[in-house]
């Protein structure tokens, strides 16, 4: 799971930090909130 995060983070040049440790994570990159389903490993377009 932390290697996943840590995949995330890189992808979107977050900090750890703004993850909390859900199904979904919200946080916020490059100016836009982003929505991503941890177990998918995908965003979720809403």
């Amino acid at each position: 799971m932390q290697s996943r995060l840590a995949n995330i983070a890189l992808t979107y040049g977050i900090s750890l930090e703004s993850f909390d440790y859900k199904d979904t994570i919200i946080f916020t990159a490059n100016g836009r909130t982003i929505h991503y389903d941890i177990r998918n490993m995908k965003e979720v377009i809403s």
